[in-house]
């Protein structure tokens, strides 16, 4: 399955020894291991990039669900909720199940820069500073921009203007801000 290909779910397996892996199941849309599981119809939406941390004895992830408006009707033509966004989920132990939830920008699924909105992507692990602050590195892409620096020829994710930024938290997970982030120029 390509990325970001209708469907593409985040997986895991496990392994004691490293040599012998459970079978690899679903994560975040699986009411097996969730107590809120994140579901699209089937092979619709897309989730991608689980980044992770050990805050406090739990363990934490920012993931991405992504997909279109084609992607927000079920089968027989039902109508499913707008599920997506950058989720948090946190594991407060190795039996329990996992808490997703969405986090918002000022009540929307996109953070807005200079009044535009644009599409979040986590990109790597969260790091935990001394302080208790976690940061999540995310990049920030499109704002209805293009990069001012993007060959003419060159369309879609490659083309769009990028903000390089985290995300982080003070009170444990329960309020997410976003840096003022920055951009490379003559880097798209």
């Amino acid at each position: 399955m390509a990325e970001h290909s209708p469907g593409q779910r985040i997986v895991f397996s496990t392994s004691r020894d490293g040599r012998r892996w459970t079978p690899i199941e679903r994560l975040f849309s699986n009411e097996e291991y969730c107590e809120n599981p994140v579901r699209y119809p089937e092979g619709k939406g897309h989730q991608w990039q689980a980044n992770l941390g050990l805050v406090d004895g739990e363990l934490w992830a920012l993931w991405n669900q992504g997909g279109s408006v084609h992607d927000l009707t079920g089968p027989g033509g039902t109508a499913t909720p707008d599920l997506r966004g950058l989720y948090f989920s946190r594991l407060n132990r190795a039996d329990g199940k996992w808490v997703n939830r969405r986090l918002m920008w000022d009540g929307e699924i996109l953070p807005r820069v200079d009044g535009n909105p644009y599409s979040i992507a986590a990109t790597q692990n969260l790091y935990r500073l001394r302080s208790g602050r976690v940061l999540a590195p995310v990049s920030l892409y499109g704002g209805g921009k293009r990069s001012p620096d993007a060959p003419e020829n060159v369309t879609s994710w490659w083309g769009m203007e990028k903000i390089n930024t985290v995300a982080y938290t003070d009170d444990l997970g329960e309020t997410w801000r976003l840096s003022p982030g920055c951009q490379t120029p003559v880097r798209s």
